[in-house]
C-alpha cells in the first residue's frame, strides 16, 4: 500500500459508513448522488489519490452526515490536491507504512504491547527516550519516528471514524516509566487517553505470571468499512510482518481473548495506584505524593504519609494543576 492512499481511503470509509446508515447499495448510492457506480466505487476505495473536496461535501450532505464530519472530510480531500507530503509522512519506513495506512481506516485495534508502550500511547518526552535508546536509527531517523509517533496519535482526536481501540500492556511497561521525570505525566496521559470513548487501556500484572500472549507483541486490525482483510501486525526491531490468513488472525483472537481474562483495566492496576512522589521531590522526600484511583488522582503529603489528609481531583483539574506549576517554576526559575 503506497501512502499516498491514506487520506483517500479514510474519506472512503467516511463516505460508505453513510451510505450504510441510509442501508444504500453502490448502486443505489450512485443514483441518489446523482453519479455513476464505478466512479463512487472508486473513492469507496480510495483508489483516486486527488480527490474534489466539492464533490465529497455535495456528497456528504445528501448523505446526512453532520457538519463537522464534512469539513474533516473537506480538509482531507484539500490536502489529498496538495503537491506536498507532510514531513512525517514522507519520512515513513518503507515496512511502516503500509501499517500507518491500515490504522488509519481500521474499525478496530486490538494491540497488547509487553515491553514499552506503543506509539500511539506515548508523549513526547517517552516517544524521545525511546528514540534516545535506539542504536539502530540516526539521529535523524530518530526525530523524524518522534514526530510520526505524535502525528499519528491525531485519530485519537477525531470526530468521525475513531476506531475501536483496546490496549493491552504489562506492568513491566509501566515500571519502566517510574524511573524517568516525565513519569508523571506519561500517566496522566495515559488516563487522559482511557477515559476518550471507544479507547480501554488494560494491563497484565506480574502476578498474572505466564500468559497467553507472552510470546510477543502482536497487533490485530478490524476492517468493517473498507475490502481490507483483517490483519495482525507483527513488528521486530528493524521491520515488520502483515499477516491476513483467517486461520492466523482468528489464532491471535484467541490469544487476545485469553489475555483479556487475567488483565486490570488501567484504573484499577497495582502499580498504578500505588503512591509515588513527585518527580521533583527534594533528596528528603519532602513535597507530595499521588496515586490513581478510578480515573481520578488522590494527592497527599509525602511528610506525613499515611497520617496525611487526601485531597481527591480529577483527571483534568490533576492536569491543569501541574501545568500550572510547572509555568510558575519556570518563571521562577
Amino acid at each position: 500500500m503506497r501512502n499516498s492512499h491514506m487520506i483517500p481511503r479514510r474519506i472512503g470509509a467516511i463516505l460508505k459508513r453513510y451510505m450504510v446508515a441510509r442501508e444504500l447499495s453502490v448502486r443505489e448510492a450512485a443514483r441518489f448522488l446523482g453519479t455513476n457506480a464505478t466512479k463512487l466505487d472508486r473513492y469507496l476505495k480510495g483508489e483516486n489519490q486527488k480527490v474534489e473536496p466539492g464533490l465529497i461535501i455535495g456528497w456528504l450532505h445528501m448523505l446526512g452526515a453532520p457538519e463537522e464530519v464534512v469539513r474533516e472530510a473537506e480538509a482531507m480531500a484539500v490536502q489529498t490536491r496538495s503537491r506536498t507530503t507532510t514531513g512525517w509522512e514522507s519520512s515513513l519506513p518503507e515496512w511502516f507504512s503500509p501499517f500507518v495506512g491500515l490504522e488509519s481506516v481500521a474499525t478496530a485495534i486490538d494491540s497488547y504491547q509487553p515491553e514499552a508502550l506503543p506509539g500511539m500511547l506515548q508523549t513526547r518526552e517517552y516517544a524521545e527516550a525511546m528514540a534516545e535508546a535506539s542504536v539502530l536509527q540516526s539521529a535523524e531517523d530518530a526525530q523524524a519516528s518522534i514526530e510520526i509517533r505524535l502525528a499519528r496519535q491525531e485519530v485519537l482526536e477525531r470526530q468521525e471514524g475513531r476506531p475501536s481501540m483496546r490496549y493491552v500492556l504489562t506492568e513491566q511497561c509501566l515500571r519502566v516509566i517510574g524511573q524517568y521525570d516525565f513519569c508523571d505525566a506519561q500517566i496522566r496521559r495515559l488516563h487522559e487517553i482511557n477515559e476518550i470513548d471507544r479507547v480501554s487501556v488494560h494491563v497484565v500484572p506480574t502476578s498474572a505470571g505466564l500468559h497467553a500472549s507472552a510470546g510477543g507483541p502482536f497487533t490485530i486490525m478490524t476492517f468493517d468499512d473498507t475490502p481490507d482483510p483483517d490483519t495482525v501486525y507483527l513488528e521486530s526491531q528493524n521491520g515488520a510482518r502483515y499477516e491476513s490468513a483467517p486461520k492466523l488472525v482468528a489464532g491471535y483472537r484467541r490469544l487476545l481473548t485469553a489475555t483479556l481474562e487475567v488483565v486490570d483495566p488501567l484504573e484499577r492496576s497495582p502499580w498504578m495506584s500505588k503512591w509515588r512522589k513527585s518527580t521533583r521531590s527534594n533528596p528528603q522526600g519532602d513535597c507530595v505524593e499521588f496515586r490513581s484511583a478510578n480515573g481520578s488522582f488522590l494527592v497527599r503529603d509525602s511528610k506525613l504519609g499515611e497520617s496525611s489528609p487526601v485531597l481527591g481531583i480529577d483527571s483534568s483539574s490533576f492536569t491543569a494543576m501541574l501545568d500550572n506549576l510547572k509555568r510558575r517554576l519556570t518563571t521562577e526559575g
